[in-house]
């Protein structure tokens, strides 16, 4: 049992959460929201879509997902409670954007997926599963955007840096000091770590964080109490609890139920929803190398288009990782701010079981009913 705690995602959580705090509490981040806003000329209606962007280049790239999200996240929350609206529909569209980069052939989902699918002499090609997700999770972010108030930000227009109360009076009209030049490099060397050096993010931000809280020992308690750690032991327990059903064969019991259906549509239909139900509370990686082979046959069947079949399977174990339980999710529900911290993990929570039940439904009428 105790083998089941995720100790990788346990050091993300507590790393991020510590280093990001500092970079909060020594106005670094009101910096980046500054020169973010800046750089889309005030425009608040496109700080959503810019997040979206980012975490999309990142992930295709090669940056691995969860990295991609604990780059993007604090920053898109960190604007999100500045300009006053809904971090779900931040957090929704950080997370979609990587997961239209995840299948590129230079990320390392998207080149094990091809990997693991060439093993069965199907044809694949990992740019029409990218291409295809990119579409999906494109509409699926117009979708966010419209529920969650992206109507009334584009109503807002341009936002004045100059006169805006929102961002403190005295960071504003104050000197960069030589602390937050520091941060912004320790920000940037986080960045590198995880992009260039695929270290552990959560290792990496725990020791820049650390070498940062040397300037101000005093405050490194507050620091550390700033940690989210009710949620992060939630998050760890469930995990743990969801890999002893692993151990004890609830899993395997669900993928045996896909050779008891002879109707190879049907297969697929049913095969997304396992991967959506398991993707949902472990890595999707772990999820589609599983997956897939439990279908290979089935995808050499004539009547299946198999690259439209393998899409199918690929978005639906893909777009629930918004779960609160997933890595992806957590690093989400540990970067809220403000009053929204209270709630958006209930929020993420509703958002995968909507993904979870009409995801699959959705992209197996769309790419594999019609064939």
């Amino acid at each position: 049992i105790l083998e089941g705690i995720n100790t990788e995602l346990l050091v993300i959580l507590i790393g991020v959460t510590f280093f990001f705090n500092i970079l909060r509490a020594n106005g670094t981040l009101d910096l980046v929201v500054i020169g973010a806003l800046k750089l889309i000329r005030g425009r608040i209606a496109l700080i959503p879509w810019c997040m979206f962007l980012l975490s999309y280049v990142l992930a295709a790239l090669g940056t691995q997902g969860t990295a991609t999200i604990v780059i993007a996240a604090p920053i898109g929350m960190a604007l999100a409670n500045k300009y006053k609206f809904s971090q779900l529909m931040t957090s929704l569209m950080i997370a979609f954007g990587m997961f239209s980069g995840l299948y590129s052939p230079l990320n390392p989902t998207g080149a094990s997926t091809t990997t693991v699918v060439q093993e069965y002499g199907v044809s694949y090609s990992a740019l029409v599963t990218c291409g295809l997700m990119l579409i999906f999770t494109f509409g699926l972010s117009v979708v966010a955007f419209l529920v969650f108030g992206g109507g009334s930000l584009i109503k807002r227009g341009r936002v004045s840096i100059e006169d805006n109360d929102e961002i403190d009076g005295a960071r504003r009209g104050a000197k960069i000091t030589s602390y937050q030049i520091i941060s912004i490099i320790m920000l940037a060397l986080l960045v590198f770590f995880g992009v260039y050096m695929k270290l552990n993010m959560g290792f990496a931000a725990m020791l820049l964080g650390s070498i940062l809280a040397l300037k101000e020992p005093s405050k490194q308690e507050e620091y550390i109490k700033n940690i989210p750690w009710s949620i992060i032991l939630m998050i760890t327990g469930i995990v743990c609890y969801i890999e002893t059903m692993v151990t004890v064969g609830v899993m395997d019991y669900l993928e045996a139920l896909i050779a008891d259906f002879n109707n190879p549509k049907l297969t697929i239909l049913i095969a997304s929803y396992i991967g959506a139900l398991i993707s949902a509370f472990c890595a999707t990686l772990g999820t589609v190398a599983g997956i897939i082979p439990m279908v290979g046959a089935v995808l050499a069947n004539p009547i299946i288009n198999a690259p439209a079949a393998i899409a199918c399977i690929c978005i639906s174990s893909t777009i629930v990782d918004v779960c609160p339980f997933s890595g992806t999710g957590a690093v989400l529900v540990a970067s809220a701010q403000g009053e929204e911290k209270k709630t958006i993990y209930n929020k993420l929570l509703i958002s995968m079981g909507v993904m979870m039940i009409a995801g699959p439904l959705l992209t197996w009428s769309i790419l594999v009913l019609p064939f």
